[in-house]
């Protein structure tokens, strides 16, 4: 992480690069939400619903999701509401510059993608070189 340059900046409409509109398929999506899930998972639990299972169909996949935890450190919307973007509600004590590293590693590879932290008061905006306050 050392040579990567992030900016972290006021939220401003005209510096966000998200793109509601951009185009992705269900498996992509939710490709992108068990990556951050498996990063989220190494510091705290994650719910309700655990990764989705990329199998041949969405259907076959939908029969195979399960539940994680009911009340989890790290609630992570399951539904393609967001773009590309996965929503992650937490408390902001859990959110380290260790997790954000990760966050931000993952978004290096993933360049159209983003996470956005709710964080009771306020957020933060993720993407790959730059956060959003």
């Amino acid at each position: 992480m050392d040579d990567l340059s992030v900016r972290v900046i006021p939220f401003s409409k005209e510096q966000c690069p998200f793109d509601k509109n951009r185009e992705h398929t269900c498996q992509e999506w939710h490709t992108f939400r068990n990556a951050v899930l498996d990063i989220l998972s190494r510091y705290g639990s994650i719910g309700p619903l655990g990764k989705l299972p990329i199998l041949d169909t969405y259907e076959e996949s939908w029969n195979e999701w399960h539940g994680a935890t009911n009340k989890p450190d790290f609630f992570v919307v399951d539904d393609d509401m967001y773009g590309n973007s996965v929503r992650v509600e937490a408390s902001f004590a859990l959110v380290k510059p260790p997790l954000l590293d990760e966050l931000l590693v993952l978004l290096t590879l993933l360049r159209d993608w983003s996470v956005y932290l709710a964080l009771k008061k306020g957020g933060l905006w993720v993407f790959r070189d730059m956060v959003f306050f």
